[in-house]
């Protein structure tokens, strides 16, 4: 059996996660909404778990997260995240662990699919950053033993992004979009591969 997709929902429903005027709770929603989205749009046609560490404190889900990517051992694991940061910041990017890592690759091909998604099909001028290694230290990059990539798609604390995610509505829409564009650009990696 080939190895899967891991799919892992961000932070966790008691986590700080990102600045929003609702707390943790919202960005936590958000990333399941997405995460769910990129799961069924993978299912059926490449081998994907989803991972989810529900409500769990903050002081255990990283670690929780990490052994059980690490367990399965899957082909790639893809972390959904909404971003935060001062006004007007509105970029979605993707992060990997270094230069030489195996994820660069399929975190380019999640960027592309963010910055045409956004813009061919939802006519959204949100620039994007690409793929990028990471300068910070992440805890998930650094911890996981399989490639892996954490997808910064779209900024909480922009009004009008965090608008399109469903901060705000009930149905969330917009999250279930980000998470078919991170499907889009895992499906384009790797069909490359084939």
């Amino acid at each position: 059996m080939t190895a899967p997709i891991m799919i892992s929902v961000a932070h966790s429903s008691r986590s700080i996660g990102a600045v929003s005027p609702h707390g943790a709770l919202t960005e936590y929603l958000i990333s399941l909404r997405a995460s769910v989205a990129a799961f069924r749009c993978l299912a059926g046609e490449f081998p994907v778990e989803l991972f989810d560490v529900g409500p769990e404190p903050s002081i255990s889900y990283d670690d929780l997260k990490v052994d059980r990517v690490n367990s399965c051992r899957p082909l790639l694991a893809v972390e959904i995240h909404c971003n935060s940061g001062p006004a007007g910041a509105q970029y979605s990017e993707t992060i990997y662990s270094g230069p030489k890592s195996p994820a660069k690759e399929p975190a380019a091909f999640i960027a592309a699919a963010l910055r045409d998604g956004f813009s061919t099909i939802y006519g959204k001028r949100w620039p994007s950053r690409g793929a990028r290694t990471d300068d910070r230290g992440l805890f998930f990059l650094q911890r996981t033993i399989v490639p892996a990539v954490i997808v910064e798609g779209l900024f909480i604390s922009n009004k009008e992004q965090s608008e399109w995610l469903g901060e705000s509505r009930s149905d969330g829409a917009g999250a279930e979009h980000y998470g078919v564009l991170v499907a889009t650009g895992i499906k384009n990696w790797l069909r490359s591969r084939a």
